[in-house]
């Protein structure tokens, strides 16, 4: 707003119009305010020199506050990425297995199945390129208490990520269940800065009561699968698919499960497929 300062040519008011008005009124866009009133609330008189050092002091002071506060938020070390897995349990990869299992003589993974969990799921309902329906979430897993990590400004946990996957018509729900450390959106679990990128969890499956394991495939190779077959009482049988890659840089797993066993007449089972 452009402010115009003048002092009052008039000595006094005309009759019945206000109070008198005294030579050295300042007059700001028109309206006229007492020195006493100036003096008191403003110093525009002699002392608004001074006012205006002391405002762009204070300006500076509390500019420097906020990007102090800006500065120590930036070096708040975070436990877990992404940070969205904060205060979030952590599953047992044998656990989110059996959880994930559904009932005998299902096909199909519901959509809606563990929505309101520790699960933090990313996608509304699901999304469909016409071809393939997905469901993405993220998730705080360990394998006997080891856990993914990777080091930023300090250690962290690294979040896996879930996905819900159907090549078919998504209203009958997902075909499979993805799990891989790291994922969209986050660090990608692979290299010197990470622990724990490729996994085996046979040691998991074979000390929860719940569930009994049978080896289908034991890789040799990273250009082998690990496939173990999962059963447990009222639960529909599911086929666990681990796939590693790696090299001089590191390795990196990841997991695909599937509902009911069929998925085992493939020949081609302990070879790569995803």
């Amino acid at each position: 707003m452009r402010i115009l300062c003048s002092k009052s040519a008039h000595s006094r008011v005309p009759r019945g119009q206000g109070t008198t008005r005294k030579e050295n009124d300042l007059v700001i866009n028109g309206v006229h305010l007492s020195t006493p009133y100036i003096n008191k609330s403003y110093h525009y008189t002699k002392h608004r020199r001074f006012y205006t050092e002391g405002k762009m002091a204070n300006l500076i002071k509390v500019m420097s506050s906020s990007v102090f506060l800006m500065l120590v938020s930036s070096l708040t070390f975070a436990e877990v990425e992404p940070g969205l897995l904060e205060g979030k349990g952590s599953y047992e990869i044998s656990d989110i297995i059996y959880d994930l299992m559904q009932e005998d003589g299902a096909t199909t993974i519901p959509w809606s199945h563990m929505s309101n969990s520790d699960i933090a799921w990313t996608t509304d309902g699901y999304d469909s390129d016409g071809e393939t329906t997905v469901r993405h979430g993220f998730l705080r897993i360990n394998i006997l208490g080891e856990k993914s990590t990777v080091l930023k400004r300090n250690k962290r946990e690294l979040g896996w990520s879930i996905s819900y996957i159907s090549t078919g018509v998504p209203k009958f729900g997902a075909n499979y269940a993805f799990l891989a450390p790291g994922g969209p959106g986050v660090s990608k679990c692979f290299g010197s800065l990470f622990e724990m990128c490729s996994f085996d969890i046979i040691d998991s499956l074979r000390e929860n009561e719940n569930l009994e394991t049978e080896v289908i495939c034991s890789s040799e190779t990273f250009r082998e699968n690990d496939v173990y077959l999962i059963s447990s009482e009222g639960k529909e049988p599911s086929v666990i698919i681990i796939e590693t890659n790696g090299g001089s840089g590191g390795s990196h797993s990841k997991l695909l499960m599937t509902i009911g066993d069929e998925v085992l007449n493939n020949s081609d089972l302990c070879a790569p497929r995803y």
